[in-house]
């Protein structure tokens, strides 16, 4: 045989497959994609623990930005690592993009942060303890993921040359490492405003990604970490900011009580903190807070067909009814989309 027909008879050379899934879902025998963590283990809650050969590929341009993967080796420095991770996957140029929007998009509806909190968290992030530094630039990682999930144009970034995937696919990955560093963070017995923020803004994007177990998971932690707060031992502007957040969670927790019968932790008593009435720009948010004020745990009790000792009489379901349809007033000055959104809520509310 000639050489030529040697040539022409040798069988290909296979093309060796190197394996990307991680080792939770080749156990598992389920699909899994190259990111780390992978979204099968970040729904199960077990981001730390998603363990695979390959790392997670770069979502940014350049390649400076690098996403390594999330594990901790047992040589690796703890907080350090952590911030370098989430530092190389959301650069400043990214913050200094998502805080404006926020404050442009979401700030009438969650004012939950102010502009001077947000350098206060961007000075504490490049100083302080690498715990505390962490810490502060987390909650500006989860807004960013908010808002990139939230308010931005499809492929607003990546028109722009900033990022190489469009705003979705790089706010999951956002919420994915946010997630997986939140996970490795010791829990402290004296919570912190910071982590009461990160908690909430994780809530809101699970929210937004339908993951339905992470979102009402993340609201628990946020309403528990609120009600472990020492507001006695903030200072002026932060304790602001923690009355603020308050009501939030109180909209949020009771909003998502009716939409999936789940129960609700924090109440409205006398010693709850008020709103500013005064302040002009928290106008369509007290209006938001007014319609979830009488929704209180005995009505979604009832709403989740609780059994109770002595049942609640008719006449509360008629002070919930009347105080919905008054909690709007004629006289606020709002803009035509804040009005709509409002009166959709009434409406919504009344239903049920």
């Amino acid at each position: 045989m000639s050489d030529d027909n040697r040539d022409i008879d040798t069988p290909p050379a296979k093309r060796t497959q190197v394996p990307r899934a991680c080792q939770r879902c080749k156990t598992l025998r389920r699909g899994c994609n190259e990111y780390r963590p992978c979204r099968r283990c970040v729904d199960a809650g077990l981001g730390d623990r998603c363990i695979g050969q390959s790392g997670a590929p770069s979502i940014l341009q350049h390649a400076n930005y690098s996403v390594p993967g999330l594990m901790t080796t047992p040589n690796s420095n703890g907080p350090v690592d952590a911030l370098n991770r989430l530092t190389e996957l959301v650069p400043n140029q990214v913050i200094d993009h998502c805080v404006e929007r926020f404050f442009a998009r979401l700030y009438p509806t969650i004012p939950i942060l102010t502009r001077d909190y947000v350098l206060h968290l961007r000075s504490a992030s490049s100083s302080s303890s690498p715990e505390w530094r962490l810490e502060a630039y987390s909650v500006m990682v989860a807004v960013c993921a908010q808002v990139l999930l939230q308010t931005e144009e499809p492929e607003n970034l990546l028109s722009q040359g900033i990022i190489a995937e469009n705003n979705a696919t790089y706010g999951s990955m956002i919420v994915d490492q946010a997630v997986a560093v939140h996970q490795s963070t010791p829990r402290t017995m004296k919570p912190s405003l910071n982590q009461c923020l990160l908690a909430f803004f994780l809530y809101a994007c699970q929210a937004r990604l339908a993951h339905h177990s992470q979102t009402f998971l993340f609201l628990r932690e946020a309403t528990t970490l609120f009600c472990l707060l020492r507001l006695d031992n903030m200072d002026i502007s932060a304790k602001a900011l923690a009355h603020r957040l308050f009501w939030v969670l109180v909209v949020s927790e009771r909003s998502h009580a009716i939409r999936y019968r789940r129960p609700i932790t924090l109440q409205i008593t006398d010693e709850t903190p008020e709103l500013d009435m005064n302040d002009p720009s928290l106008s369509g948010f007290w209006s938001l807070s007014a319609l979830f004020r009488p929704i209180d745990t005995s009505f979604v009790a009832l709403l989740n067909q609780e059994r109770f000792a002595i049942t609640p009489p008719l006449s509360s379901l008629d002070f919930v009814e009347t105080a919905i349809n008054t909690a709007l007033k004629p006289d606020l000055q709002l803009h035509e989309t804040q009005k709509a959104n409002l009166r959709i809520t009434q409406l919504w509310l009344r239903m049920i």
